[in-house]
This record gives C-alpha cells, structure tokens and sequence, in this order.
C-alpha cells in the first residue's frame, strides 16, 4: 500500500486518523482474530504460515558448517546495511541461509497494507503471529540443518533466545551482531523514515525497543558463541539521511573450555550504550530520551585479550574475528553504504518529484 506524503504528515500530526493503525489501544491481535484449530490459527491462516515457511526455505542447500546469525538492535539502527555487508563478506549466503527478516510477513495482508509503518510487524496487532511465524521458520530450517540468518530488533529476550537455544542445541555455530546508536542519530533516523521515505515514526515503540535491547545485551553476549556490539551513525540529507559510519564497542567469543572471553573495544562509547536502559519510552526528541540518565556509568577497560580472540572454535568464529580485524569493518561497511545510499537518494527523489495533475 501506498500512502501520499500529505497524508503519511496528517497521520503524522494527528490531523487525520489513520484506519489501520497496528498500534491503537485495544486493537484486535490477529492471533486472537484468526485464532483456530490448525495450529492454534484458522485453516486458511495456517495454510498462509506454511506457505511463507515454503518460500523460505525453497532452494536452500546446507552449508559445510550449520550457522545461526543474527543482526539486532532496535529501531532505526540499520540492521539492513549490516546483513547486506554480511552477505557481500560471505558471512551470509542468501543462496544457502534461510533469512527471517520483518519482511517475512510481507505475504501477511495485515502487514502488506501497513507498509507506511516502520516494523508493523513488531505492532501489537501481529507481533504474537509474527512470533509464531518466525518459531515455525526456525523449526523447519533447524530439521532440515539450514543456517539461518536471523534479522530482528532483538527487543524480545525470550523469543530471541528460544531462538539461539534451539540452534545450539542442534549444533550450529551461533554469531550476533548487535546494533546501537546515539538518540540524536535515532530521531534523525525515524523522522527520516517519516518525512522522506512515507513510513510514520512510532517513538514510544522505538524508545522501548532500544531500552529493551540494551536490557537484553548481556544474555545476548552470554547465550551466542560470538557477539559484536556496533555503534552506527547517520549522516544528514546530503547522505540520504542514511548509515555512514559503524564502530566496534564490544566483542565477546566462546572459548573451547574457557568460556566467553570479553573485551570493551571503546569504554565511553560503551558507558553511552548502558545508559540506554533508562530511556523513558514516552520520549519525543534526543533531550527527552536523556532525561532519566545518570550522570555517568562506570565502565572498566578492558586488558588486551586479542589473543584469546585467535583461537576461533568454528568456522564461523573466524569469520566474525577477521571481518572485525583492524580498521578493515569500518572501511568495508563506509563502502556498503554508498550503495544503499545511492538507492536512497533515487527514492527520496522519486517520492518528493511533482505529480502529475489530473484532468
């Protein structure tokens, strides 16, 4: 579906009420409308599940190492930029790995008429079937020894350690790479998705969603062999108002014996990070998201533990350690983003050109 920019600003302002708005209290979840015998959902419903199920694994081969890979971090934090640097670093094969991604319910008409909403999929009207479809997805890529690439905000705990629980326990290497960004860069982010690309900003879901991540990093830095923590930053309109820069604040590997080995690559940065799990979740601009922080949070350097880092355990461990090697990311992920900006730019081009008046 597509919403004019004057009507996505209406909606935006409050000077038009949106009909299918997923986030409206006391809204009709659809795993209650479609609720059933099949699955727990109507026959017709379940039918639609399994055929997302279908298309998500259809052509996919197993890889010589089984991998679960997920990209996370909230809202607005550019989990697509990083999965597609994955992907041109062959951590993530599109042609062997199953990718469950928001864009996995596009199949779901509820979602597919919602597309003027940013992660509509996560809004109280389907995030329980979204689970249910993502649980199925998992399953079926798991019983047939596919890795999967897992794209999601991470801001649900217990679904994303479900999860990389079941993918350890059947034996895959597990890799998060979890994202981060500064409140200036977040409301710049989501209001850009608003006024240039015509999908509305829903502050009090992507508020909680970043304090509920940061909440959730340390069992996510615990439960996956290894976990990269990335701080992104945006540039202006002149970038598209997209991801320019990506800077490593934390990494974490499972040493064979040992446990996990931790370093903190960037002890203020990171301090700025923790500082996320007071964010007020009714916070309409960076000040506002502030407000409730403590002064400071103390957090102690790490020692030079780089070595420890050599001893990868998989395959996919080493991967992750020669792709965050040096300065190499950063300049590797600066280059993924001309890309993306480029088709940004056509976009916003595009939606901003003058219409064509009608006789």
């Amino acid at each position: 579906m597509t919403v004019s920019a004057e009507t996505i600003k209406q909606y935006a302002t409050g000077a038009l009420a949106d009909p299918l708005n997923p986030n409206k209290q006391g809204i009709t979840p659809t795993a209650v409308a479609y609720k059933g015998n099949q699955d727990g959902y109507t026959a017709e419903r379940a039918a639609l599940h399994q055929r997302i199920v279908d298309e998500h694994l259809a052509g996919k081969k197993p890889t010589p190492e089984k991998q679960f890979i997920s990209v996370g971090g909230g809202m607005s934090v550019g989990m697509t930029y990083v999965k597609r640097l994955l992907e041109r670093e062959k951590l993530i094969d599109p042609d062997s790995f199953v990718t469950i991604s928001p864009v996995s319910m596009a199949a779901v008409p509820e979602f597919k008429e919602r597309d003027h909403y940013q992660h509509a999929e996560k809004s109280p009207l389907m995030v329980d079937e979204y689970y249910h479809v993502v649980g199925k997805i998992v399953d079926a890529a798991l019983k047939r020894g596919l890795s999967i690439a897992f794209v999601e905000m991470g801001d649900h705990k217990n679904e994303m350690i479900r999860a990389v629980t079941k993918a350890r326990d059947a034996g895959y290497a597990t890799a998060m790479f979890g994202l981060t960004l500064s409140e200036n860069d977040y409301f710049m982010a989501s209001n850009a998705w608003q006024d240039h690309y015509g999908r509305l900003a829903d502050h009090f879901r992507g508020m909680t969603a970043m304090r509920n991540f940061t909440l959730n990093w340390p069992s996510y830095a615990d439960e996956f062999d290894d976990a990269v923590l990335l701080e992104t930053k945006y540039g202006g309109e002149e970038y598209g108002y997209g991801l320019i820069q990506a800077t490593p604040l934390f990494i974490s590997a499972r040493k064979a014996g040992e446990g996990h080995v931790e370093r903190i690559l960037a002890p203020d940065k990171y301090a700025e990070f923790l500082k996320h799990q007071y964010l007020p979740v009714d916070a309409k601009n960076p000040d506002e998201a502030r407000r409730n922080y403590p002064s400071s949070i103390s957090v102690n350097s790490t020692p030079d533990c780089s070595g420890a880092f050599n001893h990868a355990a998989t395959d996919l461990s080493q991967a992750v350690r020669k792709l965050m090697s040096g300065t190499e990311f950063q300049d590797k992920f600066a280059a993924e983003s001309k890309t993306i900006l480029e088709n940004r730019r056509k976009r916003m081009e595009e939606r901003n050109a003058p219409q064509p008046i009608r006789a």
